[in-house]
């Protein structure tokens, strides 16, 4: 069994992340691959994602990589929005439309939006139909599809994100600024993204696991049901396929059986630690890739991280772990920047920190007004 420190275990995922050196902008498609996609909940938040992993990233290189295909938008893992490579999310979607088809069924039917699990499909057809001469929004959709229902646009809604799980409805190019999606618009699967085939249900569950352990291992088949949303039993299903390709991982301060892919253990050998300075958006990748937070924050730094309104902080990540939150927000012609550390940095990680946020500003366009906090000073950098 192999043996390695939860330090060596956060900075091999670092690594992978893209986290300790920028990977250049033209190998951003593969980082993106490399993570197993981007939340997107909010652009500023998924374009934010991608720039603190790629050097000399613009602003529009999302949008651009989802109108030529390259990227796509959907409802995915944990039933919630990513942006992931048109390749890996055919994959996704044919590795967990089941569990996650399942789940949904069993939420909406439990709080009555509707009656049976079937009872949405007699919309399908209609949606179809209305998309057949490109993308539109919910309220184009609903102009030429008003479902009867007491609530039509939260029916045609739910019935949209239903057919988005099946694999018949995927997100189109969003409306509004590189940083404020003000209105998306969805398309047929079948007419958005030509030439996409399924292939075998196994082989893509295998294909999705392999990922997420070569971005988050090690981890623990509870960590991979809580990053796709699966029952922890339909995830041991298909570790009992991959077990073979795997090693076993012991850390001390983690539970449970640790899995990486054999050809990972070297670079695992191999992760060290560096200085290093990144902040993460709200919903970042790397905060929501393990059940087990523990090789980044303590307890108390993940209550701070994820809220009791279902909120998830952006975060300051230094030298592997978490260790303070920020958040940015319009103010007139000016955002203001607010960064509250939870410790005090040393001259070498403040340098490090004014150096992000100057990269932030480069990226963004946007003039910026930081203040960073801690229990024993405020300062403007």
């Amino acid at each position: 069994m192999y043996k390695a420190t939860l330090e060596r275990l956060a900075y091999y995922n670092l690594e992978r992340h893209s986290l300790i050196d920028r990977a250049p902008k033209i190998d951003a498609i593969k980082v993106i691959e490399d993570i197993c996609g981007l939340n997107a909940q909010g652009a500023l938040n998924y374009n934010l994602s991608l720039w603190a992993r790629v050097e000399g990233l613009d602003t529009q290189f999302i949008r651009d990589s989802m109108r030529d295909k390259t990227l796509l938008r959907s409802w995915f893992m944990r039933n919630t929005v990513h942006i992931m490579t048109t390749r890996q999310a055919f994959v996704a979607r044919l590795a967990l439309r089941e569990s996650l088809v399942q789940e949904w069924n069993r939420w909406t039917v439990k709080t009555g939006s509707k009656e049976s699990p079937d009872s949405w499909t007699v919309h399908y057809g209609e949606v179809l139909a209305a998309l057949d001469e490109g993308p539109l929004s919910m309220s184009e959709l609903l102009d030429r599809y008003s479902p009867a229902s007491e609530h039509p646009r939260r029916t045609l809604s739910r019935t949209v994100r239903e057919m988005s799980l099946k694999g018949l409805v995927c997100n189109a190019e969003p409306r509004g600024s590189w940083y404020h999606d003000t209105e998306q618009t969805y398309a047929d699967v079948k007419r958005w993204v030509l030439g996409m085939t399924e292939t075998d249900k196994n082989r893509a569950q295998i294909s999705l696991m392999t990922d997420y352990l070569l971005a988050y291992g090690p981890a623990t088949v509870q960590d991979y049901a809580y990053w796709t949303g699966m029952k922890v039993s339909a995830a041991r299903e298909v570790l009992r396929g991959l077990e073979p390709e795997l090693a076993v991982v012991e850390t001390s301060g983690q539970r449970g059986k640790l899995y990486v892919p054999r050809e990972s253990l070297r670079d695992l050998d191999h992760a060290e630690a560096t200085p290093l300075v990144r902040l993460l958006p709200k919903f970042d990748a790397l905060v929501m890739g393990h059940r087990d937070k523990t090789r980044f924050m303590d307890e108390a730094t993940r209550k701070r991280v994820f809220l009791p309104t279902a909120e998830v902080s952006a975060t300051v990540l230094v030298d592997g772990r978490v260790e303070g939150v920020w958040r940015i927000k319009k103010d007139g012609a000016a955002w203001n920047l607010s960064v509250e550390l939870f410790k005090r940095l040393d001259e070498e990680h403040m340098d490090l920190l004014g150096s992000e946020i100057q990269s932030m500003k480069e990226f963004t366009g946007f003039e910026i007004r930081e203040e960073v906090s801690t229990a024993y000073a405020t300062c403007l950098l």
